[in-house]
């Protein structure tokens, strides 16, 4: 079975189980993808809303990853999410125990805003959520939790306003379990 993540409205007003923008519960269910990881530990899932062309990005982000453990049938109910537009989006789930979610390099930090970063061969997409460690000398420091935009195979900003160059790091993201579209009405 190929893994697939289905999204259901878990706060139904209007009784047709719709993904309403504003502040609501959804229902998430991981199909196909394992629950355990190989010694029996519970995988970690990130499920990340992506913003179609039209969104305001900036504003769009604010709520829109989730990090969970699935139950035994491979469902989490996902509480207080936030879909600030409507519109035609895409759902990302991201194993985050996976063996290939490696870390690659980074070998240079721009001073810019939004920061332009270089790590050959990232393998990223614009929108996902990344996680940056072991950068030292910048200001502010980009380490931590952040959205990348892609610019090229080898290069991706951050919305980190840089006026001191860092050197290093690392940066990694989960491996993609599935991205199918969803429609937030």
């Amino acid at each position: 079975m190929v893994a697939a993540v289905s999204l259901v409205c878990g706060n139904v007003v209007d009784g047709t189980g719709d993904i309403r923008a504003g502040v609501d519960a959804v229902h998430i269910r991981v199909d196909g993808a394992p629950l355990y990881t190989e010694d029996g530990t519970p995988k970690r899932y990130r499920l990340q809303i992506i913003p179609d062309g039209d969104a305001d990005e900036e504003e769009f982000w604010s709520g829109l990853s989730h990090e969970f453990t699935p139950d035994a049938n491979g469902d989490h109910q996902w509480d207080n999410y936030i879909f600030p537009q409507a519109g035609d989006h895409e759902v990302a789930l991201y194993d985050l125990s996976a063996a290939d979610a490696d870390e690659t390099t980074i070998t240079d930090i721009s001073v810019a805003n939004p920061t332009v970063i270089t790590a050959a061969g990232h393998g990223l997409q614009t929108g996902q959520e990344v996680t940056i460690a072991g950068s030292t000398g910048g200001t502010p420091t980009v380490n931590g939790s952040r959205i990348v935009t892609v610019v090229d195979e080898d290069t991706f900003t951050i919305p980190v306003n840089v006026s001191v160059a860092g050197t290093g790091g690392t940066v990694a993201a989960g491996a993609v379990v599935d991205r199918t579209a969803v429609e937030v009405v």
